[in-house]
C-alpha cells in the first residue's frame, strides 16, 4: 500500500518504500476510485506522470499511472464511483457526484453484487446505461434523493430485485430500465414525484409486477412501457397527455386488468381510446374510472 503526505505546494509525496518517495502534483491526477476500509472513506488516485527513481544503482525507473491512496472527505467535485465495501465482494459503496457509469465500478461486479449503498454526502444524479444490468443477485438498493435520471437498461434482468422506490427527484426513466426484472413485485413513487417520462419497454416481461400507480405529472410514455402480462391494476394520473403516449404503451395487458383513471370518465376515455376499442364516450369493458 502506498502512503502519502501533503505539502504546501499542493503536491502529494508518494512514499514508494522507506528509502524512496516522489512528489506528484494533484493537477496530474487522471482518475479516482472510492475505497472504504473499516468504515473510513478514502480515494485511490491514479496520476499520469513520469516518475524516475534509483534503486541501489539500478537504471532510472519510469512509472506512469501510479496508484496511491489519499485519505480525505468525499468531495462533491469527484466523479461518481463504486467500490467494494472493505472485505466484501457482495456490497458496493457508491460515492462522488454526477453519473455513475459501469466503467467506474469494479470488474465483474454484476455477477456477485447483492447490496448497493450510497455513501453519506454522495451526490449521484444519474444511473448510467446498464449500470445494474443482469445483477441477478441484487436484492437491496435504496436510491438517493439526489437522483434525477435513470438511464436505459439500468436494472434490466435484475431478477433478484423484488421492490424498489423511485425518489421524488427523478424526472426521467429511460428505455427498458426494468425489462426482464422478473422478481420485481413492487415499484413505488412518492406523493411529490417529479417524474415526467417513462421510456419504451420499461416493464416488459416484469411478470411479477401486479400493480402500478403512474405518478401525477407523467406526460410521456414509450412503446410497450407497460407490456407486463402480470399487471392486474394500473392507475393513470390526471396529468395524462395522450399526444405523448405511444399507441402500444399498454400492449398485452390482460383483458381483465383494472385500469383506474384518476381524471374521471372523460379523462379515462381520452387516455384509453387510442389503446382500446372504446366505442362511445364511456370506459371500455373491465375498466374502472374514478
Amino acid at each position: 500500500m502506498f502512503c502519502i503526505e501533503n505539502n504546501k505546494k499542493n503536491k502529494s509525496a508518494v512514499i514508494l518504500s522507506p528509502e524512496r518517495s516522489e512528489w506528484v502534483s494533484r493537477s496530474h491526477v487522471t482518475s479516482v476510485e472510492s475505497v472504504v476500509s473499516d468504515g473510513v472513506k478514502t480515494k485511490r488516485y491514479s496520476a499520469k506522470r513520469d516518475l524516475y527513481g534509483d534503486f541501489a544503482g539500478a537504471q532510472p525507473l519510469k512509472m506512469t499511472a501510479l496508484a496511491f491512496l489519499l485519505s480525505l472527505n468525499i468531495s462533491t467535485g469527484l466523479a461518481a464511483t463504486c467500490a467494494w465495501k472493505e472485505g466484501s465482494t457482495t456490497e458496493l459503496i457508491i460515492s462522488g457526484t454526477g453519473t455513475l457509469e459501469t466503467s467506474n465500478c469494479p470488474t465483474g461486479y454484476a455477477s456477485t453484487v447483492e447490496k448497493v449503498t450510497f455513501a453519506e454526502g454522495s451526490n449521484v444524479t444519474s444511473l448510467g446505461p446498464s449500470i445494474f444490468r443482469d445483477t441477478t443477485n441484487l436484492t437491496s438498493i435504496t436510491l438517493p434523493d439526489t437522483l434525477t435520471n435513470i438511464e436505459n437498461k439500468a436494472f434490466q434482468g435484475a431478477t433478484g430485485l423484488t421492490s424498489i422506490t423511485i425518489p421524488d427527484s427523478v424526472t426521467s426513466i429511460g428505455n427498458s430500465v426494468f425489462r426482464r426484472a422478473t422478481g420485481l413485485t413492487s415499484i413505488n413513487f412518492g406523493n411529490n414525484s417529479q417524474l415526467e417520462s417513462i421510456g419504451a419497454g420499461n416493464f416488459k416481461m416484469t411478470t411479477g409486477l401486479a400493480s402500478i400507480t403512474i405518478p401525477e405529472g407523467v406526460t410521456n410514455i414509450g412503446e410497450s412501457a407497460f407490456d407486463a402480462t402480470g399487471l392486474t391494476s394500473i392507475t393513470i394520473p390526471d396529468s395524462i397527455n395522450t399526444e405523448n403516449w405511444d399507441t402500444k404503451a399498454f400492449r398485452n395487458l390482460p383483458a381483465t386488468a383494472n385500469i383506474i383513471c384518476q381524471g374521471g370518465t372523460d379523462n379515462c376515455y381520452k387516455a384509453l381510446s387510442k389503446f382500446f376499442s372504446a366505442g362511445d364516450k364511456h370506459c371500455p369493458t373491465g375498466i374502472t374510472c374514478n
